[in-house]
């Protein structure tokens, strides 16, 4: 990871993102409005995860190790355990259609998880028929809210096939259909049209997948999936990666939609306003490591330190009792007669201090001014 990355406490992050798949972890850090630099991790959770903002939210995405609604569960807890402000856990990935007679849908739409049944877990009766025992509490309200809404957005397709198309100009995909119902959960990948078709008819789910069963009402989760298939003898993941990217792009709509608690408006502001007042330049390591440089009046002559010194383009400002004075605009060098006495003094008890050679250059009085800087904070 880049050094010069961004880097924020644990407690910044509100948003978990969890993407089962490497493909759709590739497609929603695609989404990221800034990276940010990683985090030493607590010896016990193993997860590896992308910290970013995506829109005003900072977030962080992990994907899982395997599939299944055991190891989603065990990824978001251990999550929860080291980011303890996570407001919301958003499950993004790519899902099976399971076509309604009320509700047609196609490849490359995107369902939304008003629901999720688990549809493993039933109970079989005496006359051979079996009833659902167990489904997940409703989504959070804001996401629910946000989520209502989409489908009835005469533009919402249009603005997320924009942000889609930002960040991926060629894709396959129409611009898709958004579907709010039920997805059904299970730990086993479905193949069959008549297992589909049975798993619809008594869940009433429009799509399949298998892992927002693992998330109880606990981790405040929405789900998020793109339709790539239809879950019978024709399974082929020949449109995972378009489908992946379209959630993707219908998260990232949604976290534009969400706004952010007060708590995380104020951090932001306070981000941005530090990153117009703070200049901290690496020096010599065997020197001084960093130079907070002055707030005010010496602002523009520490950030031309930030030139290689033979490339600095302009002249030092006189500085009130700051010990040195103008530099000769054509040499980029100070002139020798213009060094206070305090500093000439300084010079004469130094014997490492830097000196014009004898025929009278000033070359190496770059370091006599550098380090007077230095002195000002």
């Amino acid at each position: 990871m880049s050094d010069d990355l961004p880097k924020y406490p644990r407690d910044r992050y509100t948003i978990l993102i969890i993407c089962p798949l490497p493909v759709e972890c590739t497609a929603m850090k695609a989404f990221f409005d800034e990276k940010h630099e990683r985090h030493a991790m607590p010896r016990d959770d193993k997860n590896v995860y992308h910290p970013g903002r995506i829109r005003k939210h900072y977030v962080v995405i992990v994907t899982l190790a395997t599939k299944g609604n055991l190891s989603v569960g065990a990824v978001a807890t251990d999550a929860r355990r080291t980011f303890q402000n996570l407001r919301f856990t958003l499950l993004v990935g790519v899902g099976a259609g399971a076509p309604r007679p009320d509700k047609q849908i196609e490849i490359g739409d995107v369902v939304l998880g008003t629901l999720v049944r688990h549809y493993d877990s039933k109970k079989h009766n005496a006359d051979g028929g079996f009833v659902y025992t167990d489904h997940l509490n409703k989504p959070p309200v804001e996401l629910l809210q946000i989520a209502g809404l989409v489908p009835e957005e005469e533009e919402a397709p249009t603005l997320v096939m924009g942000i889609l198309q930002k960040k991926f100009p060629v894709t396959e995909l129409r611009t898709p259909n958004i579907h709010c119902g039920i997805i059904a959960s299970g730990d086993s990948v479905v193949k069959n049209s008549e297992v589909r078709d049975t798993i619809s008819d008594t869940t009433g789910a429009i799509c399949i997948e298998m892992e927002s069963a693992g998330l109880s009402d606990r981790h405040n989760c929405f789900t998020i999936r793109g339709i790539c298939d239809y879950a019978d003898e024709g399974k082929i993941k020949k449109w995972q990666q378009s489908a992946a990217r379209v959630a993707a792009a219908v998260a990232t709509y949604i976290l534009g939609e969400l706004a952010p608690l007060e708590s995380e408006s104020t951090h932001q502001q306070s981000h941005y306003a530090s990153h117009q007042t703070q200049y901290e330049i690496n020096h010599d390591s065997n020197s001084r490591n960093r130079i907070s440089p002055p707030m005010d009046t010496d602002r523009r002559n520490v950030a031309l330190l930030q030139y290689p010194q033979h490339q600095r383009p302009l002249a030092l400002e006189d500085t009130p009792n700051s010990g040195y004075s103008s530099w000769d605009t054509q040499s980029f060098y100070p002139s020798h007669q213009s060094i206070s006495a305090e500093s000439r003094d300084a010079r004469d008890h130094n014997p490492t201090y830097p000196r014009p050679n004898e025929s009278g250059s000033t070359s190496g009085m770059v370091g006599e001014v550098g380090s007077q800087l230095m002195d000002l904070d």
